[in-house]
């Protein structure tokens, strides 16, 4: 068979996806996967991030790291990733009032304020468009690398200053100052513009002093009339991976000591804090499980202490702890503060892309599996929900862990 009919009209490439923060000095992880739920349709992929202080991350022992390395690609090994099986059945079983909070409310962090414009203009065309409606952060992207759109500009460090993706709609917004009227930068223009829309995009180019005009034109059908909000097995999923980036920044640390995580949300009523709890377990439960898988049963505490505040309801924002304090995690889902992000904090943000991601992989040696019968039982649930060995499975399995002959 001819190798180009094998692949998928809709096949893509992992992309680079630089978003630019909200801050010079912070980071923007971005990620493709989503949490999906077995059984379920699976949801349309969608990129988001935790953005987030700079940081070198901690120094980590072999075994650590080895568990840090298998964590991510079990976090990464596709599209759609499934939950923890208990938080999978807290959510199957949760009253359907659950998914509905989860829609109505607002996740995504990003905070017109706080963000770091290139001009006035740019923040004048967003704020009108926000006034709008409100779903303008689930479809608008600020900001974006022209190299995750486009071909030949990798590492050019080229961004479009916005990217709109509505049902129907690849459209690429430009706002053109009096620098623009350059020949030579209309000759870059022209030649950006043109490889965008062989991509697929329409360019629209907006003289700075008529952005109120464009809006108008903005504004016909790009949007929806409701939120779409998240479902809960993304909201779920959003907590596990925030665990694991704070394990590998260093905010939370390896070791007997107990971590607490605070979440801040928008999200209102009992059914979302106990979601927000019920994730932490879960993340807790799939990471020590894979810490006793590879013998490092002591590196996970046994206890986390979570607290979630919910502004919608009225509920104070939490005292910020020195520098995040010593194991010590805030996940945020509700506004991104001006000025460096303290330590310790994360934001979530929600792009209006579909690509696919490129990661940078953690380096790690082969590491010896513990022959653990309760914890191999869990992995047979989290990837393949049965809920135990057929007869004789695990003897042969445990044989194969152990370096015997397994036939």
């Amino acid at each position: 068979m001819d190798a180009a009919k094998r692949i998928p009209d809709n096949f893509q490439l992992p992309r680079a996806i630089n978003v630019k923060p909200h801050h010079s000095s912070s980071d923007l992880s971005v990620f493709g996967s989503r949490g999906w739920l077995y059984g379920e349709p699976k949801p349309e992929p969608r990129n988001w991030a935790w953005e987030r202080s700079s940081r070198t991350g901690p120094t980590l022992a072999d075994a650590e790291r080895t568990l840090l390395s298998v964590l991510q690609k079990q976090l990464r090994r596709g599209r759609h990733i499934l939950l923890d099986p208990g938080t999978e059945n807290f959510i199957q079983a949760a009253d359907p009032s659950l998914a509905a909070a989860c829609r109505r409310a607002r996740w995504d962090a990003f905070s017109v304020e706080a963000f770091d414009w290139d001009s006035e203009a740019e923040r004048a065309l967003w704020e009108q468009l926000e006034a709008e409606s409100d779903t303008v952060p689930s479809h608008v992207a600020p900001q974006f690398p022209l190299e995750a759109l486009v071909e030949g500009f990798d590492g050019s460090r080229q961004r479009i200053d916005f990217l709109i993706r509505a049902p129907g709609i690849n459209r690429v917004v430009e706002i053109d100052g009096a620098q623009h009227k350059d020949s030579k930068q209309s000759a870059r223009d022209a030649q950006r513009d043109d490889a965008l829309r062989a991509a697929g995009y329409d360019v629209m180019r907006v003289p700075a002093n008529a952005i109120e005009a464009a809006v108008k034109v903005l504004k016909e059908g790009a949007f929806e009339a409701e939120r779409a909000g998240l479902p809960p097995e993304q909201v779920a999923h959003s907590v596990v991976v925030g665990l694991y980036q704070a394990l590998r920044d260093g905010v939370l640390a390896f070791g007997d000591q107990a971590w607490t995580v605070v979440i801040q949300t928008n999200g209102e009523g009992l059914a979302v804090t106990q979601l927000l709890e019920e994730s932490v377990n879960g993340a807790v439960r799939h990471i020590r499980n894979l810490a006793r898988l590879y013998g490092l049963g002591s590196g996970i505490p046994s206890e986390v202490e979570t607290h979630v505040r919910s502004l919608a309801s009225g509920g104070e924002p939490p005292t910020p702890l020195p520098n995040g304090g010593l194991s010590v995690l805030h996940l945020h889902y509700d506004s991104i503060p001006a000025g460096p992000l303290p330590e310790g904090h994360y934001y979530y943000r929600e792009l209006p892309t579909i690509f696919p991601v490129r990661s940078e992989p953690l380096d790690a040696r082969p590491y010896a599996l513990q022959a653990d019968c309760d914890v191999c039982r869990y992995f047979l649930r989290l990837f393949f929900r049965f809920k135990d060995f057929w007869e004789g499975q695990w003897e042969g399995l445990r044989r194969m862990l152990e370096g015997k002959d397994a036939l």
